[in-house]
């Protein structure tokens, strides 16, 4: 059934950070919510692809709950199809011992979307009402792509909020200095704080651009590669306030390292291998510059980018 906007997340049940799913269900809550606020449940699907679940672990379908009414879409990604996924010279050296995949996730949920636009986020993501009226209004551009401000929370929220209250009037656990200082630069060709927080596009420029690029290694520039490749097929456009997005906190690095936990502190580790190699470092960099300055997208993608001409274990939820 087609969709006007396919809302993609790409996730697994592993405890990444402490509190993973919680957070998580916290972004289903607040988005199904409005969703069903503003009556545009027959025109959003969301999309949750699971990369590489762990065996003795529940499925993301066992452990979330969903409201009633909003098409929720599980696509699941084996751990054969893991460890097939193709090499490419940029990997990072141990790309082996990555677990997750997050980028190559979100291509699969890309190709598989039956919406004519795209919004990918991250499950630590929190919309805002203002963010989901407009949405549900189906007026976006078919020539541009989106980018938004993120505001970080100091604190978690509680879970028996109101949704009614306003994202917008919890100052109180905004931090001003992420807002002020970091996230809300804008860079002279494309907005790139906080990359992998929300990219609304058009599918057809997604299609054009071949995703992102499908590199074994953790997303710290993947997302920032894919905003420069949107760039070379549709112009951008930044939503402003009130519409806004909120990233939920947790756990940082060192406090993950305090724990006596040493199966968590290397899971951490390696879900944060990044490149490694001064190959990789070079072309990022050339890359870059080339789509800025001439407008040639560089991703490295083939036509099986998504893992497109594989069948993947789908459970629909509505």
């Amino acid at each position: 059934m087609s969709k006007y906007l396919s809302i993609i997340y790409a996730a697994r049940n592993d405890d990444y950070a402490p509190g993973f799913i919680w957070r998580f269900q916290n972004s289903i809550n607040y988005l199904s919510y409005f969703i069903k606020k503003h009556k545009c449940q027959n025109d959003i699907e969301i999309i949750i692809v699971e990369w590489n679940p762990l065996p003795e672990k529940k499925t993301l379908a066992k452990v979330l709950t969903f409201t009633k009414g909003v098409t929720v879409r599980i696509i699941q990604v084996s751990y054969s199809l893991h460890t097939k996924v193709k090499k490419t010279p940029y990997d990072a050296k141990e790309a082996e011992k990555i677990p997750f995949y997050e980028f190559h996730a979100k291509n699969v949920g890309g190709r598989r979307a039956n919406g004519k636009f795209l919004l990918f986020t991250t499950a630590d993501i929190l919309f805002n009402d203002n963010i989901v009226e407009a949405l549900s209004k189906k007026n976006l551009s078919n020539n541009h792509f989106y980018r938004i401000d993120r505001k970080d929370l100091l604190s978690p929220i509680d879970p028996k909020i109101q949704y009614e209250k306003n994202l917008n009037q919890l100052k109180d656990k905004i931090d001003p200095k992420l807002v002020n200082k970091n996230l809300i630069t804008r860079q002279r060709h494309v907005h790139t704080k906080a990359s992998g927080d929300f990219l609304l596009i058009p599918k057809w420029a997604f299609l054009e651009m071949r995703g992102y690029p499908e590199i074994r290694c953790s997303g710290a520039a993947i997302d920032r590669f894919g905003l420069y490749s949107a760039s070379t097929v549709c112009k951008q456009i930044i939503l402003n306030d009130p519409m806004a997005i909120f990233h939920q906190p947790h756990l940082d690095r060192e406090k993950i390292f305090e724990l006596n936990d040493r199966e968590n502190k290397n899971a951490y580790k390696t879900c944060h291998l990044t490149f490694s190699n001064v190959n990789v470092k070079k072309w990022f960099k050339e890359s870059i510059n080339i789509m800025e300055k001439k407008g040639k997208n560089m991703n490295i993608n083939d036509k099986e980018w998504g893992l497109n001409h594989n069948k993947l274990r789908e459970i629909i939820i509505n």
